[in-house]
This record gives C-alpha cells, structure tokens and sequence, in this order.
C-alpha cells in the first residue's frame, strides 16, 4: 500500500487512500499519510492531527509518518505538561530527521533536565552538523548519561565536524566520555582517525586504553598496527622498570615527583578546560628513568586538575 499511495496523482485519491487506512489500523494510516506525494502530505497529516486519541498515541503517530508536516504539531508537543508526550515529541521529530526540528531539540537541552536524553538521541538520528555546537555544550553536562548520549549522537553524526568533536573528547576529564569517543572513533575505520586513537592509547584510563587497541586493531591498516606495535614497546619498558597493577601507589608516587621537580607548560584549551604538558624524568623502582611527558586537565566544569595521559619519549633535554 506504501508503494501505491506514492503513486497516486490525485489529492483526493491520497486522501480516501489514508482515512481508509487510519479505518484499519493508525500505524498503518499514519505511515501512508507520510508515504503520499509530498503536495499532499499538508492534507494528509492533517487528518493524523486531528484524531481524537491520547495526546500520547497522537505525537507517536505524528513521528511515524516521517513527513515534515508533521514537525509544527511536534514542537508544539515539546512544551506539553506531560513529561512522556514531551519525551514522545523529541524522538518522533528524530525519526522524522529534518533539520527543521533541530532549533526547538537544541532549546529542549537547556530547558530540560528530565528528558535531555530523548532530546540528544534526536539530534544524533537528524544526522546535520547544525546541531554539532549544541552538542558538545552538553558534554559538559553534569550528568555522565547524558555526557555519553552526546558521544553517541557524534558517532551517529559521523561526519568531519563530528569526528573533531569525538577526537576532542579524548582530553575530557570523564574517562567514561574518553572511552566511548574511542569507541565511537572505531567505527569510523579509517587513517584519518589512527593518530587520535594512537594518543588514547596512552590515557590514564586501561578502559580507555583497552578500546584503543580495540579499535586499530579493527581498522587494521599498515598505520594501525605500526601504533600498536609502538604501545607494546612502551607497555615493555614500564614493565622493566617494575611499574605494574600491583604497585600503582609508586607509580603514583614518582608522577608526583616528576611534576614537582618541572617546569609546567600550557598545552592547549579546549571545551572541557585547559591541558598542561609535564616532561620530565620518572624515577622507576629499580632507579631507571624514564623519560616521560604527561598530560594534565586544570576542568572548567569545577577547576581541579586531574592526570589524563602518560607517555614515554625516547629522550630528555
């Protein structure tokens, strides 16, 4: 029937095909409203509009016709006193993915706290880079599910912007957000992506770390490998220098060392605050030393400073 009502020439036509259709079955109705010639959707629609049904039922059907027409109806629904309909109205206008919907998604993730998650899944489904800046304020967002909805969302994205954006991530100060951009990132199977996925191999988080090596050695390329290769020659030498998951409070205790016998240097800033670089010499627990560089986050969110990533150089002047 889907197939039959994009045939029809005639608005009329269209418009019996769906009231006979919303007779049988409203899901049914409701999809050929949206599968009608695009002219005579504004009729169509209309008719899903004005069924006397739960506001509820009503949004749901809205979203299942996929037609534009139905995007006005929706937003309105985004202000409703019900919290679901609120909810329903989010992921029907991202099932639908037009980018005209993105404006009132986008003021959804500053007036709500209750269903921001819907309103980022939306996002993510609309696929545009127009809604790329609002999501990577709300990775900022106090709450880690919805720090993890937004990477989500970048990874649905998938496109340049979004994967600048999932490549920033890696310096977040929530590993969770660092581990599932890396994740996101290697989906993407591609170079383009190996040099980021190289630096989280050197996070302070093993999740972290753990996706990284997951992630090149699903793209597999000639470039992946040689970074892999170079991990394990750094995991050997903290081996040999008799760091390991039993000692963790003296490898704690030497990175405490390094950086308080060296000079701090600015890094960058980015979204989530300001990266700091420390090279130095780490004392091992055989009195090796091994020269290193760490990455410091001074957050924006709250000012403190945390570690996110250790690595080792083949020198130090």
């Amino acid at each position: 029937m889907a197939v039959v009502a994009g045939l029809l020439r005639e608005e009329k036509q269209a418009v019996r095909l769906v009231e006979l259709g919303l007779a049988v079955d409203l899901k049914l109705g409701a999809r050929l409203a949206g599968e009608v010639n695009y002219k005579f959707q504004g009729e169509t629609v209309d008719l899903v509009k004005k069924l006397e049904i739960p506001a509820l039922y009503r949004v749901e059907l809205l979203g299942r016709t996929k037609s534009e027409e139905a995007i006005s109806e929706l937003e309105k629904a985004l202000n409703d006193s019900d919290e679901w309909v609120r909810r329903s109205a989010a992921k029907a206008l991202g099932n639908i993915g037009s980018e005209k919907g993105i404006k009132n998604l986008e003021k959804a993730l500053n007036d709500s706290k209750s269903w921001t998650h819907e309103a980022i899944k939306a996002l993510g489904n609309i696929g545009s880079d127009k809604a790329i800046e609002s999501l990577e304020t709300a990775l900022n967002d106090s709450n880690e599910n919805v720090r993890q909805e937004v990477i989500k969302a970048l990874g649905n994205i998938g496109s340049e912007k979004a994967i600048e954006s999932l490549e920033t991530a890696l310096n977040h100060f929530s590993w969770m957000v660092r581990h599932r951009a890396v994740s996101e990132l290697g989906t993407i199977c591609s170079d383009k992506v190996v040099e980021s996925l190289e630096t989280a191999l050197n996070d302070f988080s093993w999740v972290v770390r753990r996706n990284a090596i997951e992630a090149l050695g699903k793209i597999g390329s000639d470039k992946a490998v040689e970074s892999l290769e170079n991990a394990l020659n750094d995991s050997n030498e903290f081996i040999s220098a008799e760091f390991s998951l039993s000692n963790p409070q003296q490898l704690k205790q030497a990175i405490q060392q390094l950086i308080t016998q060296n000079i701090v240097s600015k890094y960058q800033e980015n979204d989530y605050g300001i990266l700091y670089h420390f090279k130095g010499e780490l004392n091992s627990v055989n009195d090796e030393k091994l020269a290193m560089i760490t990455v410091w986050l001074k957050r924006k969110i709250d000012q403190k400073i945390q570690l996110i990533s250790l690595k080792i150089i083949s020198d130090y002047d």
